[in-house]
């Protein structure tokens, strides 16, 4: 009997959230009808969610880190994006 590996488990959780996000976020069908059109598109839905974490990440340092108050319009709209 293999013994069990938490840190291959992990990766493994890590990457099934990362599946499910992208799915509630994009949907999970893919339009094309060729294999290689299909791939493309899955390739782009990956870049667009790394820019959508990337963009929420500079977010939340604005957030957290900014001098503004926190009353001001600019925060409405962040906390808007960010949904707090």
């Amino acid at each position: 009997m293999r013994r069990f590996d938490k840190r291959i488990y992990h990766r493994r959780s890590v990457v099934e959230s990362v599946n499910s996000v992208m799915k509630r976020l994009m949907g999970s069908w893919v339009g094309s009808r060729s294999a290689e059109n299909q791939c493309k598109e899955v390739i782009g839905m990956c870049i667009v969610y790394n820019v959508y974490r990337s963009v929420r990440a500079g977010l939340v340092w604005i957030w957290m880190f900014s001098t503004r108050p926190k009353n001001s319009n600019f925060y409405k709209v962040i906390r808007i994006i960010l949904k707090i």
